[in-house]
């Protein structure tokens, strides 16, 4: 007798989603803040590469907790 586990778990696909999302948000931030480094303060430090990458890592886990609170 086949059982029906549709409804356990996750689906793989929404768990690849949620990763692709969470590695999407640390680039755009990681690459807002080279922007601003380059282009906007023309500094020779990377402040705006390390704030825009935690900034991204902030929001993409902060999305990731309301996903996994069904939210």
């Amino acid at each position: 007798m086949a059982r029906n586990d549709d409804k356990r778990g996750v689906p793989a696909g929404r768990l690849a989603g949620l990763g692709m999302e969470l590695a999407g948000v640390i680039l755009v931030g990681t690459g807002l803040g080279y922007v601003v480094d380059r282009f906007v303060l023309g500094a020779a430090q990377p402040w705006g590469l390390i704030v825009g990458c935690l900034l991204g890592f902030a929001v993409g886990m902060a999305n990731l907790v309301r996903v996994g609170r069904g939210r």
